[in-house]
């Protein structure tokens, strides 16, 4: 038994300065996504206006939306790996009193990056509301073939 806690405890020290690193850029990520999210939700609610008024086409729009599309979509896959590891975490943290701050950091980091899921969803909830809105937009999204 001695020997585990000493092996966790030296764990723990190898691993305290990374995992508060990894803590410190995943409250980055969170308040960059952030900033993204203004831009990008300000774009999408000013498609509709911009539709109407002719100042932009439809193959622009579907050609954004679909780039847009592609980086949530693809973001789902990995941000919700993270949250598996997430789950995996917990019960290591509360095994081991050496571990537990470290394992806390690394959660925490995990989260904040994870966390990035929903302001994606958000974006393609609003994706689809203009494609319902604006059928010639949503046709173009279906047509493989590049749009410019």
């Amino acid at each position: 038994m001695a020997a585990r806690i000493a092996v966790f405890q030296e764990l723990a020290e190898d691993i305290e300065s990374p995992t508060g690193d990894l803590e410190v850029l995943g409250g980055q990520f969170s308040k960059f996504l952030q900033d993204v999210d203004r831009g990008v939700s300000a774009l999408l609610e000013k498609i509709p206006e911009e539709l109407k008024s002719n100042d932009v086409t439809a193959s622009e729009v579907a050609s954004f939306l679909q780039s847009m599309k592609y980086l949530a979509d693809n973001s789902e896959e990995g941000l919700g790996m993270l949250e598996v590891m997430v789950q995996n975490i917990e019960p290591a943290e509360k095994n081991s009193r050496s571990l537990r701050r470290p394992l806390r950091n690394l959660r925490k980091a995990l989260t904040l990056i994870a966390d990035g899921r929903e302001v994606m969803r958000m974006w393609l909830k609003k994706i689809e509301t203009i494609k319902n809105d604006f059928p010639a937009v949503a046709a173009l999204m279906e047509d493989p073939a590049p749009h410019g």
